[in-house]
């Protein structure tokens, strides 16, 4: 067809969408724009390669300090630069859906370096060509900066022979980042917080493997450090590791050897974690408070910080603009689907890790609390009656049904995860699992059947003494709750319960190793009652037209239960009441 039908659409202010594209992406994200397209410059010309991160050393001689990358792939001419630089989505690489956008280092180098970022680049037999991309401070405009030598004007310059760098050779490229200002240190880390050697981190943590045909190295100090990638990590300080096919995905695993067993560098994740793979790249890493939860829903709860998870999705994969996240269908990665998947198939090796200590964490104490609750049940859930054609009780109160043609919910869809109320329609606007719909008994209401019966969440006590408990996992907070297994944790190191402990141990004239075993174990059983009352009863408001699962997931928090378990008057009550049952009641002084 003529091209003439349709008149292109055009950018009215570039330097809006590109400051509001680099808002979007990770402070660092540079490191890894600027790394893939010098990786993709070297394996065009077809033979290794060298990736270097330093300091420009001929701005160090003016006393200026800024992080250049310096590549010996096949480098660009004067027309090249001009148009692969100067053009928001412009490539030397096929661009597509999946793969090169042409718009990563142009953001994300751009935006951070509004003083400017210098490239120079040969062309094998041809002249060095230089250009600097800036964001010129009267217009907040993005483009090439214009060069003036001897009263001529051009936005590239010609290089002389003498400017080359060394690992270029014949042909490379050597970006410079001159930050926010002439004097900006850009060899510093751009946020508060980074370790020292941030750029070998960050690389690590970024890539899995790096082949052995590709060279990346990274000045640290006087030296300089070889990048192997996270991949060459896992493989070195871990005890066992494989490989689990599951519908849509493949599951890496690796179990790491003990911490005093591992040799520790700083420059890579070193405890355990779960992450993304995908095209040898990782995404969406999650560590720390964020990573336990994902752990318990793959059916890890023990030995955290030993246990390494990547899942690599097999279907068509694309990720959002600031390669940060992936998505399937333009919807984030199913982590619960891949979760449910492997806990059906997890390997022998990470059952065993598990069963070393769920013993040990398992509580004595559910017959007592499973008796005493039951005398209470009906306190347990908040009143609320579903529709149901063949209802035992009549009840009004609620909004409109949303439960299908009719108001008609008989509960027959199936089980909460963890086993105790129905699965959500698809279409509950709200976010909640199921609509809730009726609150009040009411004779003249619609009829209706009560909420679903008790469902006793599995109780683990957590402690660091017994190996049941990682370092970070449950940090000072009471309890963590995991809904996909209807799994309690309890961390027997916080110090809220061991003020309760230490206050009953006190009272007592026993000596401690008496006393110890009794005041422990009652206050862990009155401990346990409170917090297994609190999450019985939220969970009944599930579905609820008032509560989303946003809300939900805020009541089940670990700052909520947390909350719920420093409440301890009637707690210590209770289990000074038990200990005086065993022990006998304290005599007055």
């Amino acid at each position: 067809m003529s091209s003439s039908r349709t008149l292109p659409m055009s950018v009215e202010n570039t330097g809006f969408l590109l400051d509001r594209l680099g808002q979007d992406c990770h402070p660092l994200q540079f490191i890894r724009e600027l790394t893939q397209n010098s990786w993709e410059a070297v394996v065009r010309t077809g033979s290794p390669g060298t990736i270097i991160w330093e300091e420009d050393k001929s701005m160090a001689k003016h006393g200026l300090h800024k992080l250049s990358i310096t590549d010996n792939g096949d480098g660009m001419n004067e027309h090249e630069i001009k148009l692969f630089i100067n053009k928001l989505s412009s490539s030397s690489s096929l661009q597509s859906m999946v793969g090169n956008y042409g718009v990563g280092a142009k953001i994300t180098a751009a935006y951070n370096n509004p003083e400017g970022v210098i490239y120079q680049s040969w062309k094998r037999g041809g002249k060095g060509v230089m250009i600097n991309l800036w964001k010129d401070p009267l217009t907040g405009e993005y483009g090439l900066k214009q060069f003036v030598r001897s009263g001529k004007y051009s936005f590239t310059e010609i290089l002389a022979d003498t400017e080359k760098p060394a690992a270029v050779k014949t042909n490379g490229t050597k970006v410079t980042l001159q930050g926010k200002s002439y004097d900006d240190n850009t060899c510093n880390p751009p946020m508060a917080g980074l370790p020292k050697f941030w750029v070998s981190k960050y690389l690590n943590e970024r890539y899995f493997n790096i082949p052995d045909d590709i060279n990346i190295s990274v000045q640290e100090d006087t030296r300089y450090r070889t990048i192997k990638g996270m991949g060459a990590f896992l493989t070195s300080e871990s005890e066992a590791s494989g490989d689990v096919k599951i519908p849509g995905a493949v599951i890496h695993w690796w179990i790491l050897k003990p911490s005093k067993d591992r040799n520790s560098s700083g420059r890579h994740v070193e405890t355990g974690h779960i992450a993304a793979l995908h095209h040898n790249e990782i995404y969406e890493m999650k560590t720390g408070r964020s990573r336990n939860s994902f752990m318990q829903d793959f059916g890890i709860v023990f030995e955290i910080n030993r246990v390494v998870l990547y899942v690599e999705p097999t279907c068509e994969v694309t990720t959002n603009t600031a390669r940060t996240t992936l998505l399937i269908n333009n919807q984030s990665i199913p982590w619960a689907d891949f979760a449910h998947e492997f806990k059906k198939v997890i390997p022998e090796e990470l059952i065993r890790l598990q069963e070393e200590s769920i013993n040990k964490a398992t509580s004595q104490n559910k017959d007592d609390i499973i008796r005493r609750l039951n005398m209470i049940k009906d306190l347990l859930f908040l009143s609320g009656y579903r529709r149901t054609k063949s209802g035992i009780v009549k009840a009004s109160g609620g909004g409109a049904s949303t439960s299908g043609e009719g108001g008609e919910d008989d509960g027959s869809t199936g089980k909460w995860p963890g086993g105790g109320g129905p699965n959500p329609p698809a279409s509950n606007p709200n976010g909640g699992r199921r609509a809730e719909d009726l609150y009040d008994v009411d004779p003249n209401g619609e009829s209706a059947k009560p909420n679903p019966t008790l469902n006793y969440p599995t109780v683990r006590w957590l402690t660091s003494e017994n190996g049941t408990r990682s370092r970070g996992h449950l940090e000072d907070r009471a309890a963590g709750y995991s809904a996909a297994n209807n799994e309690l944790l309890i961390n027997e190191d916080f110090r809220g319960f061991r003020d309760a402990v230490n206050l009953c141990l006190g009272n007592r004239s026993e000596s401690r190793n008496i006393a110890l075993p009794v005041v422990t174990n009652a206050i862990k059983n009155w401990y346990e009652q409170s917090l297994t009352e609190s999450i019985i009863a939220i969970r009944s408001v599930e579905g609820s037209e008032l509560w989303s699962d946003r809300d939900l997931e805020a009541a089940l928090s670990e700052e909520a239960l947390t909350l719920v378990a420093l409440q301890r008057y009637h707690v210590v009550a209770s289990a000074n009441r038990q200990i005086g049952a065993t022990l006998g009641a304290q005599k007055a002084e």
